[in-house]
């Protein structure tokens, strides 16, 4: 087996009276419905509450001791992240009139083209999230966009150790959501991070 990761991973949350939800993400991909790990089929089905989900779990956990370590069925999972998953919904792009433009967005609202942003569009994004931007915004907008033009992943602790705003300023500033809500008034992508 070649050494790689992509940060695939399975979590089977309990949620009690012998149900259980089922997170299938990695690096490149959030949470989204759909079944696993046949695609269609399933048996078992993303981010849905199921009994099924709950004897995945419980069978999970011997195919991974004794099957997906031994390599035995490791072909069924490898490079399987996208099979099975619905991301039409989160990557249905539409249009929403921000500062008197149509502005192509996500269905989370996130702009899916950044050239149509500017200070005008941040302006608007922000009171619509109860912020009115400071020049202390404008500084960690910046910083974002360029970290997203050099194709640095951004995490809440990585910016809190850039040396342009702690992580309770981060807060304080955006408070709402920090990550979530100032990528989207900088018109970058949600990070892979924001689940």
């Amino acid at each position: 087996m070649k050494e790689e990761f992509d940060g695939h991973a399975n979590c089977f949350i309990e949620t009690g009276h012998g149900k259980a939800l089922l997170i299938d993400f990695n690096y490149s991909h959030e949470p989204v419905e759909g079944t696993f790990p046949f695609p269609g089929v399933g048996p078992l089905r993303l981010l849905k509450e199921s009994r099924m989900n709950h004897m995945g779990k419980l069978a999970f956990r011997w195919i991974y001791w004794n099957m997906l370590l031994k390599e035995l069925i490791y072909h069924l999972f490898r490079n399987n992240a996208e099979a099975g998953k619905n991301f039409n919904q989160k990557n249905k792009i539409m249009e929403k009139v921000i500062a008197g433009k149509n502005i192509a967005v996500n269905a989370e609202g996130y702009l899916t083209d950044f050239s149509q942003w500017d200070k005008n569009v941040a302006l608007e994004i922000a009171k619509e999230n109860n912020i009115e931007l400071t020049d202390r915004h404008w500084e960690v907008i910046n910083y974002l966009q360029t970290e997203h033009k050099n194709q640095v992943p951004l995490s809440i602790r990585k910016i809190g150790k850039s040396n342009v705003v702690d992580i309770k300023e981060f807060y304080a500033l955006f408070p709402q959501g920090p990550l979530k809500t100032s990528t989207k008034i900088a018109g970058i992508p949600k990070p892979a991070s924001c689940l």
